[in-house]
C-alpha cells in the first residue's frame, strides 16, 4: 500500500503561463519521492492545459475543471484535494525557494504544537527582476502564539505573515479551516490563517522561503482600492465575532498604518507601472 504523502504542495492555477511552468519546477526539484503535488485547473484557456498534460511525473496530480469559478472555491478545492501531513498553497506566478519545503516540515515535523510556518519572501516583478530582497515578518519574533500573531496583524493594518507562498500549515489544520472565506476577497488568506492559528502556535523564518510576482494586472494592484475597505471590515469582524481584544490605543495604531500602507501601495504599484512602461 501507498505511503501516505508527507507533504502536499497545491497549485491553484487560472492561465497561469509563462510562470506556471517556473511555479511546478520549484516544487518537484524539493518533494520527497512519496510527496504530491496538486494542480488545479480552474477552466484556462491560455496553454496553461496543454503545459499540465506534458507533465508525466508520478508526484503530480492535474485536476481539471470544465467551468471557471471564484478564487476562493479553487483555492478550496486545492486544499481539500490535498491528503499530506504538512501542506502549501503556492499560486500559480509564484515560486519557492530552494530548501523552503524541507525547512518549514522540519519546523513542523518537530513540534507537534506548531500550526503554521511563515517566511519571508523576494519580491519580484513580471521578468522576475526582483524588486523587494526580504520581505515581510516585520518586528515578529521567531515563535509566538497564534492569537498573537494574528492580533499583531491587526494592528499592523497588514497580513505580515506573507502570502500563501510563504507559508506551511499542518494539513488537518488546514482543511478542518475550510473554505476559504471571499467575504472580504483582499483579506482572503489571512482571514483563514487566523482561523488555522488559534489552535497553537506560529514559527517564522526570517530568511525568504518563497517569490510572489507582481505587476501592474496582478491582482494585488488591481484590489489596491479595496483592501483598506476589506482590512476594516475584517478587523471588525475579528473583534466582535471571533473576541480578539483591541485597546482604543491599538484602534488608532492600527487605522494610522492602515492609511499609511495604503498610500505606500499605491506609490509602490505606480512604480512598478512606470518600470513596466519604460520596456
Amino acid at each position: 500500500m501507498p505511503r501516505a504523502p508527507r507533504i502536499s504542495v497545491t497549485i491553484p492555477v487560472y492561465n497561469g503561463m509563462p510562470y506556471l511552468q517556473q511555479a511546478v519546477e520549484s516544487v518537484l526539484e524539493q518533494l520527497g519521492e512519496s510527496d504530491e503535488l496538486i494542480v488545479v485547473d480552474n477552466a484556462s484557456t491560455d496553454g496553461s492545459p496543454e503545459y499540465l498534460q506534458t507533465l508525466s511525473d508520478a508526484r503530480i496530480r492535474v485536476i481539471k475543471r470544465s467551468l471557471t469559478q471564484d478564487v476562493a472555491s479553487n483555492w478550496t478545492e486545492a486544499i481539500a484535494e490535498t491528503t499530506g501531513e504538512f501542506v502549501k498553497l503556492i499560486c500559480g506566478d509564484d515560486l519557492i525557494e530552494p530548501g523552503c519545503l524541507d525547512a518549514q516540515s522540519r519546523l513542523l515535523r518537530d513540534d507537534e504544537r506548531l500550526v503554521m510556518v511563515a517566511g519571508k519572501r523576494t519580491v519580484v516583478d513580471d521578468q522576475d527582476q526582483v524588486l523587494i530582497a526580504s520581505h515581510g515578518l516585520n518586528g515578529l519574533p521567531a515563535r509566538l502564539t497564534g492569537a498573537d500573531a494574528i492580533k499583531r496583524c491587526l494592528v499592523a493594518g497588514t497580513n505580515l505573515l506573507g502570502e500563501p507562498a510563504a507559508v506551511m500549515f499542518r494539513g488537518d489544520a488546514i482543511r478542518g479551516a475550510m473554505p476559504w472565506d471571499d467575504d472580504w476577497p483582499y483579506m482572503l488568506d489571512l482571514a483563514t490563517y487566523a482561523r488555522v492559528a488559534v489552535l497553537g502556535d506560529v514559527a517564522l523564518i526570517h530568511q525568504p522561503v518563497a517569490r510572489f510576482r507582481v505587476s501592474p494586472t496582478s491582482a494585488s494592484s488591481q484590489m489596491l482600492e479595496q483592501q483598506p475597505k476589506d482590512f476594516r471590515k475584517w478587523r471588525d469582524w475579528q473583534r466582535k465575532q471571533a473576541g480578539t481584544s483591541l485597546t482604543l490605543l491599538e484602534r488608532i495604531r492600527s487605522d494610522l498604518a492602515l492609511r499609511a500602507r495604503t498610500v505606500g501601495r499605491r506609490l509602490y504599484f505606480k512604480r512598478v507601472a512606470r518600470r513596466a512602461a519604460r520596456r
